[in-house]
């Protein structure tokens, strides 16, 4: 949380491990978070995930830490929105 330099460090890690991480859904995915994350913005966040979701479905594990995630990012912006991903 807070420290997307490292997601985006992450990110091209494994770009540069397996280069077809960055094409992949996956790798979309997690660009498209780290962008929300460092735009504040919880509504693509929830967009992203629910594009992901629509072909993938997100496991348990995986939907609690985006809405920690997500979270944090509405925390830090004030709003007073219920958190959805969907």
């Amino acid at each position: 949380m807070g420290d997307s330099v490292a997601g985006r460090m992450k990110i091209d890690a494994f770009g540069a491990v397996d280069f077809s991480f960055l094409d992949s859904r996956e790798g979309k995915l997690c660009d498209q978070l780290v962008e929300a994350v460092d735009n504040s913005d919880g509504d693509a966040m929830a967009t992203a995930c629910f594009e992901f979701d629509r072909v993938s479905k997100l496991d348990a594990w995986k939907t609690t830490i985006l809405v920690s995630i997500k979270r944090g990012i509405v925390d830090n912006n004030g709003d007073d929105d219920d958190v959805d991903l969907s």
